[in-house]
């Protein structure tokens, strides 16, 4: 059965501002023996516009310990690629565990939870701000079911890390160990009132 990654990044604008579609080419075949391939998309500055949430939603099927995938966001300096240290922070499933990975790669904070569902793997993310800009909730959950990943303390607004804040100028989809046999692989990128939507087939 046809593996499906479907990542959903949902921001709450005061108004609808913008609206436009980018399609992305196909990911190319794996170059490296871990299959690992990934695809770089700019993100619109008037995706920030009036930003008082941001929610991301992340889904897949037949998760396993031998196969992941990481979204990563970062500040891009101008080469049209998301560096390993131009990512602000990555986050997705590997090994078997949701993680993430703070600025510069210096920490990566795994989730222990022991979640009942196998297959199809479901994360939500979502980041709160102020009018200003600063963070004030963030929070995880795995097919609906609140976790948070040990050894980062997200208690109070003045200890969420900077590296987690939007806005972030690109971001970075990557995938290892599956959909080897489906070079036709197609990956889009939508723009658009409702926020940003990933899919890889």
């Amino acid at each position: 059965m046809k593996q499906l990654l479907c990542l959903c990044l949902m921001m709450a604008l005061c108004l609808p501002l913008f609206s436009a579609r980018i399609a992305v080419n196909s990911l190319d075949e794996p170059e490296h023996i871990d299959l690992e391939v990934n695809k770089c998309v700019p993100v619109p500055e008037s995706c920030y516009t009036g930003l008082r949430i941001l929610i991301l939603d992340i889904s897949f099927a037949n998760a396993s310990p031998s196969n992941g995938f990481y979204a990563a966001f970062g500040n891009d300096t101008g080469n049209d690629y998301l560096e390993f240290e131009e990512m602000q922070f990555q986050i997705g499933f590997d090994q078997g565990r949701w993680q993430l990975r703070e600025k510069g790669m210096v920490n990566t904070y795994t989730c222990t939870n022991q979640f009942a569902q196998s297959g199809t793997k479901s994360l939500r993310m979502q980041v709160r701000v102020n009018e200003s800009g600063s963070p004030l909730e963030v929070t995880f959950a795995d097919n609906g079911q609140a976790f948070s990943f040990p050894g980062l303390d997200l208690s109070t607004p003045d200890k969420i890390p900077a590296w987690l804040i939007p806005p972030f100028s690109d971001l970075k989809v990557t995938r290892r160990g599956y959909f080897a046999d489906a070079p036709e692989d197609l990956t889009s990128v939508v723009f658009s009132q409702d926020g940003i939507r990933i899919i890889i087939r």
